[in-house]
């Protein structure tokens, strides 16, 4: 490993004012974002959420991998879920998160009994409405995975009741005053 001192870095093209490394190669700076990928989701689909505390069943399409470039990283999990649950009363029993690589992680590790996950979906309305009024759920998590290799990270909800969950629309369709939204998945990779 070679040592190079200098004073100050100048672009050689005062025009763009960029300083450019070869394609796959970084300048590592503890702090700084090595990489983002983001997978948005439009697709309407409905997910069958067993009564379990811990099930931890995932969401269809909310899943994303990357490929950290050091295995030192940081990779920080940000979520964003919009839908509505078939039994609004359950939504005060759920709980979301993430899994890496098919394992929960960012949970309350003191949560024996529990529901288990990161963030609660909000409600959107005070009524008894499981038809026409999405709920929402934003969350993030810093985590370290310690690996080089593909990882793959998947949001999850549990209920300590069973209902369907929809993602990207609300129970009934179709008409002008019933929703569809999008959710996003976004990891971010963070030198360490």
């Amino acid at each position: 490993m070679s040592n190079l001192t200098i004073n100050k870095l100048s672009a050689l093209n005062a025009t763009t004012n960029r300083i450019e490394v070869a394609n796959g190669d970084y300048i590592h700076n503890p702090g700084s974002i090595l990489q983002v990928v983001q997978k948005a989701i439009t697709t309407p689909t409905a997910v069958s959420i067993p009564a379990s505390y811990n099930a931890y069943t995932s969401i269809p399409d909310l899943f994303l991998n990357i490929t950290p470039k050091k295995n030192d990283s940081k990779i920080y999990v940000s979520v964003r879920w919009f839908g509505e649950f078939s039994n609004q009363t359950l939504v005060w029993s759920s709980m979301m998160g993430v899994k890496r690589n098919g394992v929960s992680v960012g949970h309350n590790p003191n949560s024996a009994g529990a529901s288990i996950g990161i963030a609660m979906p909000s409600l959107s309305y005070y009524g008894n409405d499981a038809n026409s009024t999405p709920e929402q759920c934003y969350f993030d998590y810093l985590d370290s995975p310690a690996s080089g290799s593909s990882v793959e990270y998947q949001v999850y909800l549990n209920c300590t009741g069973a209902l369907t969950l929809y993602t990207n629309r609300t129970l009934t369709a179709g008409a002008s005053d019933y929703e569809y939204g999008t959710s996003t998945i976004t990891l971010w990779e963070i030198a360490q």
